[in-house]
């Protein structure tokens, strides 16, 4: 299910328009599919920046159509339900495709000569409708540090029905199902947050960059449970800028539940500052022995008045 506005939104009619990305602070880039099934001690990763060659990378993403009226909001979700994300090494393109017809393409002639200072690479393109498709891949730059194995991502791009469809997503060298940890309590921190959120007001919508925002992630490798709570904190965005003091939106709390087969976490948030109409979180661990975390997120919702709110955004972090 989806839920649609046909208010008018403030700022820009698609995220894309926003500047920075769309207000993402960390964005990324390719992971590794395949590698040796470990032996005890082993270690078979590659970080992200040591990887090399042709590559292709599953993602969790969080996406929308953010345009009024017709604003649509996909639950986010399972890591490698979404985008898959191919680089060629020989000729340096990107090639993404993923659900409602996605298919787009960046390589060299389309990277952009003033990336945001927190991507690792970051590419920008005019169709021929006038469209801005974009990608940035993130630098894993998180609180206090830099993480080895995750990314964020960012992407505007079209469906197949040229909607303006935009896409925060986490990919890297994903922990494989043989090596994810097994048992104890698993506690994450140096976290990065990026997204986006649309909050009704009085007339209309405000955007806000959503990276102020805190998260707390652990987990319980016994029963294999992940717990989070995203605490909300938006700048608003202005003429494509994130200025001024932060604004509380609310927070969005779930437990997620490992896949018994699958590399993925997947579950909803609710929320005691408003009531949550659909809000979920998917994601997996990254790295060796789960070192590193990343998870999508998406939030429709709305307080006692009945405005809504609408978030799009991922959380990446280590331990």
């Amino acid at each position: 299910m989806v839920f649609r506005i046909v208010t008018l939104l403030a700022g820009c009619a698609v995220l894309a328009g926003c500047g920075g990305g769309g207000g993402s602070s960390d964005v990324p880039g390719p992971v590794a599919t395949s590698s040796p099934t470990p032996t005890p001690g082993a270690t078979p990763y590659q970080t992200f920046a040591q990887q090399t060659g042709n590559r292709t990378y599953a993602t969790s993403c969080a996406a929308g159509v953010l345009k009024v009226p017709g604003t649509v909001v996909y639950p986010a979700t399972d890591f490698g339900a979404s985008l898959a994300i191919a680089y060629n090494a020989g000729t340096q393109l990107f090639a993404i495709n993923g659900p409602n017809g996605v298919n787009a393409n960046f390589g060299p002639a389309d990277l952009d000569p003033a990336p945001p200072a927190s991507s690792s690479a970051a590419y920008s393109r005019t169709l021929a409708d006038g469209f801005r498709a974009r990608f940035i891949i993130g630098n894993g730059a998180g609180a206090g540090g830099t993480l080895d194995y995750v990314r964020s991502a960012f992407l505007a791009a079209q469906t197949g029905a040229g909607e303006p469809l935009t896409h925060y997503c986490v990919l890297g060298v994903p922990t494989l199902i043989t090596d994810q940890p097994a048992s104890g309590s698993l506690t994450f921190g140096q976290i990065a947050v990026s997204g986006v959120a649309l909050e009704q007001v009085s007339g209309g919508f405000v955007t806000y960059d959503i990276r102020d925002s805190t998260v707390s992630l652990s987990a319980n490798a016994t029963t294999g449970r992940i717990a989070a709570s995203i605490r909300l904190l938006g700048r608003r965005v202005d003429s494509g800028t994130a200025a001024g003091a932060s604004t509380e939106l609310g927070t969005f709390a779930g437990t997620a539940a490992l896949a018994t087969n699958a590399t993925t976490f997947s579950g909803v948030l609710t929320s005691t500052d408003r009531t949550s109409l659909q809000s979920q979180i998917g994601g997996w661990y990254f790295g060796p022995q789960g070192r590193e975390i990343g998870a999508s997120f998406t939030v429709v919702a709305q307080d006692a008045a009945g405005r809504q709110l609408y978030v799009l955004g991922t959380v990446v972090g280590n331990r």
